[in-house]
């Protein structure tokens, strides 16, 4: 298999595969690595340099004009993969050392305004904002979303989904790419931003119902999606403004039934609050 070439847009950065661009923001090189290791046992971050290991490799990254990327994987990745997950990474560093605030999320559009999905891993985050898609709402971001200032950017413009809510939803088969079997949908371009309307919180129980959480409720939440791991929190940490600048923004728990066919309603309850 041959490595991917060209230039990829990926969460708001511009990387370049192979060779750079005038209007790059990463240069990309792919190696081949012999090790295999879990996902996240290490990941390291500071304010010129990133590494974190990924199943079969490690993805490393060097501050710059134009930051320097290099990822290793014992199998080549095709160009749907190092879009995502392999670039998403990268991209969500970058942001964080533009200043932006970057959360383990997934987003949608209601009207003007987006909607930020959180939640722990299988909350539901890109089952929701494939309901989205499937209702006609415009999808801006599936499993990271990047905040500058109180606007949501455009993200990948594909959807990642397990075998069974593709069943539901659609999607290619990918295989398995990074830790998972993953099934992708694309979704139509968003526009380039949009003021963040909601937080919604996803959670698991008997029946669907949404609760307004307290204001004071906003930093925690936030500082806990901050993407990637504990190392970038405890940067964020040093960096309030970010998650202050977004205090007065509703924040809604989402309670639901751990159904595929609630993940429609649960977006027409969003709707409905945000109207």
């Amino acid at each position: 298999m041959t490595d991917p070439m060209g230039v990829f847009e990926v969460h708001g950065v511009r990387f370049c595969v192979g060779s750079a661009t005038n209007d790059c923001d990463a240069v990309v090189a792919i190696g081949t690595s012999s090790s295999v290791v879990p996902e996240g046992t290490r990941f390291e971050f500071t304010l010129n340099h990133s590494e974190i290991e990924v199943p079969g490799g490690r993805v490393s990254i060097e501050r710059g004009e134009p930051s320097r990327v290099r990822i290793d994987l014992d199998v080549a990745p095709t160009a749907e993969g190092l879009r995502h997950p392999y670039l998403s990474f990268p991209a969500a560093v970058i942001q964080h050392w533009r200043g932006r605030l970057v959360l383990h999320a997934s987003s949608f559009d209601v009207g003007d305004r987006c909607v930020v999905l959180l939640g722990d891993k299988e909350a539901g985050k890109s089952t929701t904002v494939a309901a989205a898609r499937s209702l006609g709402f415009p999808v801006r971001a599936d499993d990271v979303v990047v905040i500058e200032g109180r606007d949501v950017l455009c993200g990948t413009s594909t959807i990642d989904l397990r075998k069974e809510a593709a069943e539901v939803f659609g999607g290619r088969a990918l295989g398995r790419v990074g830790a998972r079997e993953r099934w992708r949908i694309d979704t139509k371009q968003a526009s380039d931003r949009a003021p963040v309307g909601a937080f919604v919180l996803l959670s698991w129980g008997a029946d669907l119902r949404l609760d307004r959480l307290p204001a004071a409720r906003i930093v925690p939440t936030l500082y806990h999606a901050a993407a990637i791991g504990d190392a970038l929190r405890q940067h964020v940490a040093t960096a309030p403004t970010l998650l202050l600048d977004l205090i007065d923004v509703p924040l809604i728990n989402v309670q639901r039934p751990r159904r595929l066919d609630q993940a429609e309603a649960v977006v027409r309850a969003l709707a409905r609050e945000l109207a």
